[in-house]
């Protein structure tokens, strides 16, 4: 009862980010003031509070320090992995798990026979307008992010069969949103048929998506193992919690400003040496 308490009023000081005396929280919690004060106290020895004055307090120093070591695509490769291997040993097929990074699909699992020989592997990335993962993903989008990416063009046909149109691709990926499940059939490699549903939250809607590929399959045929993959995909979201989705969403959308902001540096420190260069040595 100690700790749980303990843990609820360091979690509405850390949320309420200063605004609150301590009196306030400990109202809200319907604690008497003597109690938080000793569990602040204890809280703040361990550096997991800090007093700013004025009877508020902030998420201490620690606390910073040990999120650090919180990466969340890894807490969720670590915690899918078993589903995707009992998904792939019970369809015969790869099961991936991917998430949407700089307009590109990055799997982070990749589970299933070897003698399938999918050219897909860990850590790789793929265009998502051709892949069952893909176009889970791009379709959950808000709808601004969404036109921004189908503006951008350059759909590069991979095969016969690749959506590289953008009206054909915008209304494909309306029907992939309202049917729940995205198929890829020959889009990304001849013969390669995928199937992929999404990973959602409460908090952050859909922040992953898992799929099964193989060669050679039927719509029919995959379709068959979609109650299978929404199985695993509710079981997946029961077990990593309901803040799964945000911290994951929220890495993601930290590291495509990172990227975006070393290619806003590189080109604005083109332009200046450009502009530094002699007229007779820059390049035409």
């Amino acid at each position: 009862m100690g700790l749980d308490l303990a843990l609820e009023l360091l979690e509405r000081i850390v949320l309420s980010e200063a605004r609150y005396r301590l009196s306030d929280i400990a109202s809200e919690l319907n604690i008497p003031m003597s109690t938080a004060y000793r569990l602040v106290a204890s809280l703040e020895k361990r550096g997991l509070v800090i007093g700013i004055g004025a009877g508020r307090y902030a998420g201490g120093f620690a606390l910073a320090k040990w999120a650090m070591f919180v990466r969340p695509t890894d807490t969720l490769s670590a915690i899918a992995r078993p589903h995707l291997r009992r998904l792939a040993r019970t369809t015969k097929a790869t099961a991936h798990l991917g998430i949407f990074e700089a307009d590109m699909v990055t799997y982070l699992i990749k589970e299933g026979s070897t003698r399938t020989a999918i050219f897909t592997r860990e850590a790789m990335q793929l265009e998502a307008y051709c892949s069952g993962v893909g176009k889970v993903l791009i379709a959950a989008l808000p709808a601004t992010d969404r036109e921004e990416y189908l503006s951008s063009g350059g759909f590069v046909p991979l095969t016969a069969r690749t959506i590289t149109d953008p009206g054909k691709l915008r209304r494909h990926l309306a029907q992939v949103l309202a049917q729940g499940y995205a198929l890829d059939m020959h889009e990304a490699a001849d013969n390669l048929c995928c199937l992929a549903v999404p990973l959602r939250d409460a908090t952050a809607g859909t922040f992953a998506a898992i799929s099964i590929a193989c060669y050679g399959a039927a719509p029919n045929e995959l379709l068959e193992h979609l109650p299978l993959l929404r199985e695993t995909s509710n079981a997946l979201t029961a077990r990593l919690g309901k803040d799964a989705g945000y911290l994951i969403e929220k890495a993601r959308l930290s590291s495509d400003e990172r990227r975006r902001q070393a290619t806003r540096t590189a080109a604005a420190r083109a332009t200046d040496l450009e502009t530094e260069l002699p007229r007779e040595v820059r390049v035409p």
